[in-house]
């Protein structure tokens, strides 16, 4: 069984706010046993995406196995992001800074594009489940602030745990699935509790989506840092989001209360002209193990272009989708 997607060829827009796209005569099939990758390229110098590339330009492995590109296409298949929004005591001051610009960064989205606001500190809430309608997402954000109870700690791991699964409630299930967590990176978790981050990341490749950080910083977060450095409790573990950021090819970008909408609108661009590559296993036993994918580029794209760095999943398991409740 296929389905069906028809898609514009819509022009990349790395300034302004995107405009409503024209529709060509594109049509591209994606089966239910496709296996698509969110790619991202960039030089290792400077961090400028390279965003020119074609599908004969990359060489895709799965267990070593090389796999036939099916799918190639950027900036084509409309994008579900989930904002989670950190609400501990040092973040929510940037909080009101996201919320004072977040229309206008929203904007660099397009149209079909929707978004989902979750909150969490020691626990995850849905505070807006997907919309196109960039004003709702705004007004949420705002009566969120107007709370006077903030959270005491900031369980990352487990919000995302929490927030994969809502991914499918995305209007659209061709869609490019991301969540992009807006925290201090200030965050543990007990040693031998769940989930572990290995649980965490299992349930966002089951979900097909892709883990991304704006890192917000300040004096409260410095401090803060110092102090979980200090600490020597073999109970706890420092937590990043870029534990969960590297096996699902995500990008974190670090931003302080003065450019965080700035930084936020570069990371929707970096989201906005990411390839997508799908091919077909030559391994079709749904065994519910572990496929470790490689994507790179070749060798004369490298001359070319320098050394880069190519952002994917690490992988994915090989269940049902029936699996994924």
């Amino acid at each position: 069984m296929c389905w069906l997607l028809w898609l514009a060829a819509w022009p990349l827009c790395a300034q302004t706010p995107v405009q409503n796209p024209a529709p060509t005569d594109e049509t591209i099939k994606i089966n239910t046993d496709l296996v698509v990758l969110d790619v991202q390229v960039i030089r290792k110098k400077g961090g400028a995406v390279v965003s020119a590339l074609r599908r004969e330009d990359f060489q895709l492995f799965e267990d070593g196995v090389k796999q036939e590109i099916a799918l190639f296409n950027q900036d084509r298949l409309p994008l579900s992001v989930l904002l989670l929004l950190d609400l501990s005591a040092s973040v929510k001051p940037v909080i009101e800074e996201i919320r004072n610009g977040a229309l206008q960064t929203l904007q660099y989205l397009k149209p079909e594009d929707e978004v989902a606001v979750v909150t969490f500190a020691d626990t995850a809430q849905m505070l807006q489940p997907f919309t196109r309608d960039r004003r709702v997402v705004v007004d949420q954000i705002g009566q969120m602030l107007q709370r006077t109870r903030v959270g005491v700690g900031t369980e990352l791991h487990k919000a995302l745990y929490e927030a994969a699964p809502l991914m499918n409630q995305a209007s659209n299930p061709l869609s490019r699935r991301v969540i992009i967590a807006v925290t201090d990176n200030v965050a543990s978790m007990y040693r031998f509790t769940n989930p572990t981050i290995e649980e965490v990341n299992s349930r966002l490749l089951d979900y097909s989506t892709v883990a991304c950080g704006l890192v917000v910083g300040g004096e409260t977060t410095k401090m803060l840092k110092r102090f979980t450095r200090a600490r020597n409790d073999i109970y706890n573990n420092q937590v990043r989001v870029d534990d969960f950021a590297d096996p699902t090819g995500g990008e974190v970008m670090e931003a302080d209360a003065r450019d965080v909408n700035q930084k936020l609108a570069e990371l929707i661009n970096h989201l906005r002209v990411r390839y997508s590559i799908g091919y077909t296993p030559s391994n079709a036993t749904l065994d519910g193990r572990f496929r470790r994918v490689k994507l790179e580029l070749n060798d004369d794209i490298l001359k070319r272009e320098g050394a880069v760095v190519v952002r994917t999943r690490q992988g994915y398991y090989a269940r049902t989708r029936e699996k994924k409740n």
